[in-house]
């Protein structure tokens, strides 16, 4: 088991604590990624005990087949298996079961983040409302029992629907119960795969938290976040010998990726062929006899996850169904293919016969339309009363509950499995994803960030990058520093980042001073000039003046006098004495370098800048934050200045404006400075 050894025992207190307690639902959120299931099987363990009888879920086999304990797909939980044709509907209808789980069961269902409570049907079948968390809350039926329920889900992962809809919304499960618990681990660390895939995960997290949609920067390294260009040959590699998976934003550019490998790498035709990788769209059983023999068992059946890979050994024979219907100038054939197929990863390595929808591997996306559906319920019927009326027993179904059975109906619904959608891959783990990270709708914000990090989610191994983008806060920033007015002091309201209204320090064995704003200003140098081994040697009080002598072990030392307002802000320092001469300039470096930031933007802002202006032997001598707007004041050679910059609710800056300069001079070197941004 992978798991994160720093904070795991607080998850595990968190879990136990559940158990004990009398709520009802507990929600574990956090940036889980690719230790979604260690979570899962951690939760697990803390319902070990015999009393404790547990269940555990995800939302579909193809999740439930990666997780460590043994799970179950919540469809295949709470729905019936046979299905009914609903006639007003023209679908398939899988009824809700009754549930027989004791009154005090405990369900575990992880993922949960792709549980919602919004309408999801698709051309052919329905499960119950169509409403997974509805259906599955009405099925454990908290209000009538004593059964528990723990939500484990990723927040920042790509969702059904909205929030308000998600299984991880206390005011949506308010509905179910009013005994909730809900607990952000945040600092659980997952330790599968890459430091720089949790790194990556972290960064986009923080901008969807705090909804900062214009900063963008992925961290790349040269072995296991890589970024290469779109038709690198060691990709093609990777893809020849199927140890990669390429996702891509939508049908469309997976079915662009599909046909350019098979060109591209495999030298094909757009064309099934043996040899070729497929992946399922539907859920499939098979039975082995060779596995029977072998395990010397009656029968051996395996389930196959929708979402589960395989490839095609031969190509055995084609047929089709014809039907005319009504309306339609011409019959409706649906063509399928009978294919030999080796799946991957369900324990058996024989090939099997499959029927299969011709026409799904070529479609523009996944699924059947409503004339070859109806076309089959038409053909199904057909062969239904044709057995009634060799049999002699007509069925007594009522007209808007019809049972229908037909091998067509079950049929293989395979697509090529070079490339996939990310929502096929989400909640699995794949050693080694390309993903093409080029979106026409890059200023599209959540859903994009969401994307980004769900990607994040999918590798073990290694992550090959295309078009990877870089969205800095100043990317549609309106400079203006033709403006501003020529002032002779130009200095912050608060030069040094301490806090005068602190409590009163205790460590400070000297009395400086009565005031204990003067006495936290000397507890701030103090600590902060130990970083360079510097010292407190004398200080002299005048009124809104402090005079500091400042020393090292070896002969270094100055004088600086620190102005400050009524507020006990330092305005202005000025150097009275320094040997050697370049002392004194350390010190206030030192002083002023570590800016106290109310959220990573302002970080982010500041590092930007710092990096350009020091390019330039400029330094930032203050920030101050304001609404909205950071005000900066900047010194060099030439000159000081001051300039704020704007910024909106998205993380963008908006217009960065100078305000006061010094030196005609000054102000030209910072125009020529940020001339091309």
């Amino acid at each position: 088991m992978h798991r994160s050894t720093q904070h795991s025992s607080e998850a595990e207190s968190l879990i136990s604590g559940f158990v004990d307690s009398d709520d009802r639902i507990l929600i574990l959120v956090g940036i889980f990624g690719q230790c979604m299931r260690d979570i899962v099987a951690m939760t697990t363990q803390a319902f070990s005990a015999p009393e404790n009888k547990c269940t555990v879920l995800a939302p579909n086999a193809r999740i439930s087949s990666h997780y460590h304990s043994a799970c179950g797909s919540l469809y295949g939980f709470i729905y019936e298996s046979n299905a009914y044709f609903d006639n007003k509907k023209s679908k398939f209808i899988h009824e809700l079961k009754t549930n027989n789980s004791p009154r005090n069961q405990n369900y575990i269902v992880g993922d949960a983040h792709l549980i919602s409570d919004s309408y999801w049907a698709s051309t052919s079948r329905q499960f119950g409302s169509g409403c997974l968390l509805n259906d599955f809350m009405d099925f454990v039926n908290l209000r009538g029992s004593e059964r528990r329920i723990i939500f484990i889900g990723d927040p920042y992962q790509m969702q059904r629907q909205s929030d308000a809809s998600s299984a991880l919304n206390i005011s949506k499960l308010q509905e179910y119960s009013e005994s909730i618990k809900c607990v952000q681990l945040k600092e659980y660390k997952c330790d599968v795969g890459s430091g720089l895939f949790l790194e990556n995960r972290e960064l986009l997290a923080d901008r969807i938290e705090t909804r900062q949609f214009h900063r963008l920067a992925i961290s790349l390294n040269d072995t296991d976040c890589v970024e290469l260009s779109g038709d690198a040959v060691d990709v093609d590699q990777l893809i020849r010998n199927h140890d990669a998976i390429t996702i891509a934003h939508t049908h469309a550019q997976v079915n662009e990726y599909n046909r350019e490998i098979k060109r591209r790498v495999f030298n094909r035709a757009f064309k099934l062929t043996e040899g070729d990788l497929v992946v399922t769209h539907n859920s499939l059983r098979l039975k082995c006899e060779e596995c029977a023999k072998m395990y010397d068992v009656p029968h051996q059946y395996y389930d196959i996850p929708s979402g589960s890979f395989g490839t095609v050994q031969s190509i055995l024979k084609e047929e089709q169904v014809e039907q005319a219907l009504r309306g339609r100038p011409k019959p409706v054939t649906v063509h399928f293919l009978n294919l030999d197929i080796q799946w991957k990863n369900i324990g058996c390595g024989h090939y099997h016969s499959h029927l299969c929808f011709r026409d799904h591997f070529y479609a523009e996306k996944p699924g059947i339309n409503q004339d070859e559906l109806i076309a089959l319920v038409v053909d199904a019927r057909s062969r239904k009363k044709e057995k009634e009326e060799m049999t002699g027993t007509p069925s007594e179904e009522g007209p808007d509950r019809e049972h229908l059975d037909s091998p067509f109906f079950h049929a293989a619904m395979l697509r090529f499995g070079y490339a996939v959608t990310l929502h096929r891959a989400q909640g699995c783990l794949f050693k080694t994803v390309i993903a093409d990270l080029f979106s026409e709708n890059l200023e599209g914000g959540e859903g994009y960030f969401r994307w980004l990090y769900t990607a994040f989610s999918v590798p073990s191994k290694s992550m090959n990058l295309i078009n990877v983008p870089r969205k800095s806060p100043f990317g549609r920033t309106v400079w203006k520093l033709d403006q501003g007015r020529l002032v002779t002091r130009i200095s912050p309201n608060s030069l040094i980042e301490y806090n005068p209204s602190a409590p009163a320090p205790q460590d400070i064995k000297e009395s400086p001073t009565e005031y204990r704003e003067l006495r936290n200003l000397y507890s701030f140098l103090r600590k902060r000039l130990e970083r360079i081994n510097a010292g407190i040697t004398k200080l002299v009080h005048h009124p809104y003046q402090e005079v500091y002598t400042f020393a090292t072990n070896s002969t270094s030392t100055c004088i600086i006098q620190f102005y400050y307002n009524a507020k006990f802000q330092v305005t202005r320092m000025s150097v009275l004495q320094s040997t050697p001469s370049n002392f004194a300039r350390r010190i206030q470096d030192a002083l002023i370098s570590s800016p106290v930031f109310q959220n990573t933007f302002q970080k982010e802002i500041y590092d930007i800048l710092r990096h350009r202006l020091e390019s330039h032997d400029i330094r930032i001598m203050g920030v101050e934050h304001q609404n909205c707007q950071e005000v900066y004041y900047v010194e060099g050679d030439m000159g000081r200045a001051k300039f704020c910059a704007y910024y909106n609710n998205k993380g963008a800056v908006t217009k960065m404006i100078l305000a006061n300069y010094n030196s005609e001079e000054f102000k030209q070197n910072l125009q020529s400075i940020f001339r091309n941004e």
